[in-house]
C-alpha cells in the first residue's frame, strides 16, 4: 500500500473497529448512543476521504473475479452462437460507497433508540433458512423443482418428528450413566468471589523456595525473587511498617505451592458475571491491573504472569495464614507511540530493560490476585522482532522467545471496549474525576406515538446534546484500597468481589436521577 495513504487506512481501520464495537453493545446509555452518533459521522467522513484519495490508484479486479467474468462471457457467447467471443481485459475497480450496507450505517442510532440493541434481532435466521432451500434445490433434477423441494421438506420434517419421539423414549429409560458423578475438574467454580485458586496443599505442587532459587540462580528473573516476594507480602499487611520489618515475614517451612491456573471473576459493563482464566503455561497469561493515576496518565498496568502461588505466611510471631500471589513481569507503556481515541491507535507496551539490578527489580514483581481487573489481549508487533534468541530458558520468556512490543487490543470484546471508553454500568470507577465523559439526554415522546425513521432521526439530531455534568469515566471492578484491613492482619484473598467497593458518595455521583431515567428510556 502506498505510504501516502497508509496512515489514513490505519486510522480508518481503528475507527471501523470502534464503530463496530459500539454498534454491537448489548446495553446502551445516552452516553454510548451519543458517542456512536459522533463516530458514525467520523466514519463516513473518513470513508469519503479515502475514496477521494484512492481514485487515481491503478486498482484492478482480482484474478478470481476476472476468471469468473471470462467464463460467464464465454457461456453467453456460446448460447448466442457468436463466432468469436469478446476479448476481455481486467476491469479497473474503485471504492464503491453506493451500497445498501454502507447507507444503513447512518441509521444505527435511530434504530437502536426505536427497536433496541442490535443483538435483539439478526439476519442469521433467514440466511440459515436460505441454505436449507439451496440444499433442497441441489437434490432435485432442476426441472419443476418446487414440488420436489416440498416433498423433500416434508420427508425431512417427518424424520425429525420420529427422531424426537425416539429421543423421548430413550430419555425415559433408566441408565447407569445418568447417576454418574461429574468429574472433579468439571465442578463449577464460585463466581461471587473476586477470583478462584485451587485450595489444596498438595505435595506435588510444593517446592522448597531457597532450593528452587539456588537451582535457578543463573536466571536473571529469579535473582531478586525472595526480597521482592517478602516486600509484596509486607505491603499487604495493614499498618505502618519499617523497611526492617521485611525480616519478620516468615514463609512456613520455606514452602511455596504452585497452581496451574487462576480464574478471575468480574462484572461486565452490562452487569453480568464473567470469568477469565489465566494460565502461565499458555499464551493466556497477560493481565490488566489498575494504575496509580497520580503517576501515569494511562489508567491501566499490564503484566505477564510467570507463576501462580500460595504460601503459609507468618508475621511477627502471629499465626501462619494463607496468602495467594502472582509472580509477574511488568510491561511498560510506550510513550513514544501512544495510543487512544484521539490518535486512532492501539496502545503499545514493551518489556523494560534489565541492564542492572535496579532495572531488574523494577521489571519483575508480585501481584495480589484480587487486584487483577481481567485478562488482557495483546497482539505482537511482528515488525519489532524478538527480545531474545530462540532457546532462552528464562522463566520470563516463552520457548519461542518474546516479542519486543505488543499492541493492547481494546476491541477484543464489548466489555474491554467499555473499560477504556468508560461509563460501563457494571464497572468500578477507574478514571480520574477530572476526565468527564460527555453525557447526552434524549427527550421522550409523551404520547408514545410511533414515529417513522426520518422523524426519529430528526428528533435525535435535535435532542442529543452534551451534558457538562455527565457521568465519570468508568474503569474496573478492582479498585481496592491496599491498606484496608481484611481478616485480622492480612488481606482475605478472594472472599469479596472488589467490583462492589465504593462509598455512598460515589454512588450518589454515579447513579443520579437523570441517569436512571435514561436507562428506562432505552
Amino acid at each position: 500500500m502506498p505510504k501516502s495513504i497508509d496512515a489514513q487506512v490505519q486510522e480508518l481501520l481503528f475507527t471501523f473497529a470502534y464503530w463496530h464495537a459500539l454498534a454491537k453493545l448489548r446495553q446502551h446509555t445516552s452516553t454510548t448512543l451519543f458517542k456512536l452518533k459522533n463516530i458514525t459521522t467520523q466514519l463516513g467522513n473518513k470513508m469519503r476521504a479515502l475514496k477521494e484519495h484512492t481514485k487515481d490508484l491503478e486498482i484492478f479486479e482480482t484474478p478470481h473475479e476476472f476468471g469468473s467474468r471470462q467464463r460467464r462471457a464465454a457461456a453467453k457467447a456460446q448460447k448466442s452462437n457468436v463466432a468469436e467471443p469478446v476479448q476481455l481485459i481486467r476491469k479497473r475497480c474503485g471504492l464503491n460507497l453506493n451500497t445498501p450496507k454502507f447507507h444503513a450505517i447512518g441509521h444505527y442510532v435511530a434504530i437502536i433508540t426505536s427497536l433496541g440493541t442490535t443483538d435483539s434481532y439478526s439476519t442469521q435466521t433467514t440466511e440459515l433458512q436460505h441454505r436449507k432451500v439451496k440444499a433442497q434445490w441441489a437434490r432435485t433434477n432442476m426441472k419443476d423443482a418446487v414440488p420436489q423441494m416440498i416433498r423433500i421438506g416434508d420427508i425431512g420434517d417427518t424424520l425429525h418428528v420420529i427422531k424426537e419421539r425416539l429421543d423421548g423414549l430413550r430419555s425415559n429409560e433408566p441408565s447407569d450413566s445418568a447417576i454418574q458423578p461429574l468429574p472433579s475438574d468439571c465442578s463449577a467454580t464460585p463466581t461471587l468471589t473476586a477470583y478462584y485458586i485451587g485450595q489444596s496443599d498438595r505435595s506435588e505442587d510444593a517446592f522448597n523456595l531457597p532450593l528452587w532459587v539456588h537451582n535457578n540462580r543463573q536466571d536473571f528473573a529469579v535473582k531478586f525473587f525472595i526480597p521482592l516476594l517478602k516486600e509484596h507480602l509486607l505491603s499487604r499487611i495493614p499498618g505502618t511498617h519499617q523497611p526492617s520489618d521485611i525480616h519478620k515475614i516468615v514463609i512456613q517451612n520455606d514452602r511455596l505451592y504452585s497452581h496451574a491456573r487462576l480464574q478471575v471473576n468480574y462484572t461486565s459493563y452490562n452487569v453480568r458475571r464473567q470469568q477469565d482464566t489465566i494460565n502461565p503455561r499458555s499464551p493466556c497469561r497477560f493481565i490488566i491491573l489498575p494504575a496509580d493515576m497520580g503517576s501515569t496518565a494511562h489508567p491501566f498496568l499490564y503484566a505477564k504472569v510467570l507463576g501462580i502461588y500460595h504460601a503459609k505466611v507468618r508475621f511477627d510471631r502471629r499465626p501462619a495464614r494463607r496468602m495467594n500471589f502472582l509472580w509477574v513481569r511488568w510491561l511498560d507503556y510506550d510513550e513514544d507511540e501512544p495510543g487512544g481515541w484521539d490518535v486512532c491507535r492501539l496502545d503499545r507496551v514493551f518489556y523494560g530493560k534489565c541492564r542492572n539490578d535496579y532495572e531488574l527489580m523494577n521489571a519483575f514483581g508480585f501481584v495480589a490476585p484480587h487486584h487483577i481487573i481481567r485478562a488482557a489481549h495483546l497482539i505482537p508487533d511482528f515488525e519489532s522482532g524478538t527480545t531474545t534468541p530462540p532457546g532462552c530458558t528464562s522463566f520470563s520468556d516463552n520457548k519461542e522467545s518474546d516479542w519486543n512490543y505488543h499492541y493492547v487490543s481494546r476491541f477484543v470484546d464489548r466489555d474491554m471496549l467499555m473499560r477504556y471508553l468508560g461509563g460501563g454500568i457494571g464497572h468500578f470507577n477507574q478514571f480520574p474525576r477530572s476526565e468527564i465523559i460527555e453525557r447526552s439526554t434524549y427527550s421522550i415522546d409523551d404520547e408514545g406515538e410511533e414515529m417513522d425513521l426520518s422523524e426519529r432521526e430528526t428528533e435525535i439530531e435535535t435532542n442529543i446534546e452534551l451534558d457538562a455534568e455527565g457521568c465519570s469515566r468508568g474503569g474496573d471492578t478492582a479498585g481496592v484500597d491496599p491498606n484496608a484491613e481484611r481478616d485480622g492482619w492480612y488481606e482475605e484473598d478472594g472472599d469479596t468481589d472488589s467490583s462492589h467497593t465504593g462509598s455512598d458518595g460515589e454512588l450518589e455521583d454515579e447513579v443520579n436521577d437523570d441517569f436512571i431515567v435514561d436507562l428506562y428510556d432505552l
